[in-house]
């Protein structure tokens, strides 16, 4: 059938750029389907996906700006998402999935509470990328309703790796919903920031107690390492896989500093301030940085025009950048915008 080629295993198959003249799998059987390349141009989106009865396992790799409702009308169970970018990933709450891959993603919409189906088992989100942000990967990990994935099994979270990322701080509580998690990875780029002690911390109050395969990382990791150890169950001969606790080494994170502080940059480069207009002015969840950007230069100009053309602007999934020569440009800024103090 045209536009579908052979991938690498029985029954799995892959199309590039489009689906347009793909109306289903014809006389072949597709269990397996990976789609690359599309865009928001792509004649037909994926319209053409619920006619592949057939499929279990779907891959969406360098796909942008394309509807996923079609999703909903498939029967597939696992699911890994690829290089993606505003996509709205509300769908994932409608298909009853085992496995999930959410990788390299950027300017995604969600809804406020992402109810994915309690029959996952596997969960892996990460990104890693020079034009990527753990922010983002933050964002989806506190959107996801934990409560409902008591049958998770693995779980894989990590930012950065191979690019120094700035790290998803994240409330690691979440982890007391997965009672029945056997594998952990969250070695790169996440830490716990919440109003209690992390489960990942002695006495790893609230964790799985079937834990058997632990990748983390610590700012003193031997002491963690030998706990984390003492904590799981010794090995059994069951089929789970080889047992095993690698702790690596984290830097102590600097202090943070306060969103909207003015800094001054040296030499002559002037002054900036950085933090999340989404959160501070976001008139929804599925508001991105970059369209509250449009908003506030629009508010910028109606009050000050000549103080928007000496600003410039820097947006990027989890915050904006705001630079001026002058310090009281950016204090002008502020004001307009009621942030800062």
């Amino acid at each position: 059938m045209a536009g579908l080629r052979r991938g690498a295993g029985p029954d799995a198959y892959v199309v590039s750029g489009t689906l347009e003249g793909v109306d289903g799998p014809g006389r072949r059987t597709v269990r397996e389907l990976d789609v690359r390349g599309l865009g928001p141009d792509a004649v037909g989106g994926l319209s053409a996906l619920p006619a592949f009865g057939d499929l279990e396992d779907l891959t969406l790799e360098r796909v942008h700006g394309v509807d996923l409702a079609p999703l909903a009308q498939t029967g597939v169970r696992g699911l890994r998402l690829l290089d993606i970018a505003e996509l709205d990933l509300a769908v994932l709450a409608e298909l009853k999935l085992e496995g999930l891959l959410i990788a390299e993603f950027r300017d995604c919409a969600m809804p406020a509470t992402l109810r994915l189906s309690a029959s996952l088992r596997g969960l892996s989100i990460f990104n890693d990328g020079p034009s990527l942000s753990g922010d983002d990967v933050r964002i989806l990990v506190e959107r996801i309703d934990w409560s409902l994935l008591g049958g998770l099994r693995m779980l894989d979270l990590s930012v950065g790796g191979n690019h120094e990322l700035a790290p998803a701080v994240v409330d690691l509580g979440f982890l007391r919903h997965l009672p029945e998690l056997v594998t952990l990875r969250m070695e790169d780029g996440v830490v716990h920031a919440g109003p209690g002690p992390s489960p990942l911390e002695p006495p790893f109050a609230g964790l799985s107690r079937k834990l058997r395969w632990v990748r983390v990382s610590a700012v003193d990791p031997e002491p963690l390492k030998a706990a984390l150890e003492a904590f799981i169950a010794p090995p059994r001969d069951d089929g789970d896989g080889p047992q095993g606790v690698t702790v690596y080494q984290r830097e102590a994170a600097a202090p943070a500093e306060p969103a909207w502080t003015i800094r001054e940059f040296e030499g002559d480069d002037g002054f900036g301030v950085y933090g999340s207009l989404q959160q501070a002015l976001g008139q929804g969840s599925e508001e991105t940085e970059y369209k509250v950007v449009k908003r506030v230069r629009a508010l910028i100009a109606s009050a000050d025009p000549a103080l928007l053309k000496r600003l410039d602007f820097d947006p990027e999934a989890g915050g904006t950048g705001i630079y001026a020569e002058r310090r009281q440009d950016l204090e002008g800024v502020l004001r307009i915008l009621g942030l800062g103090r």
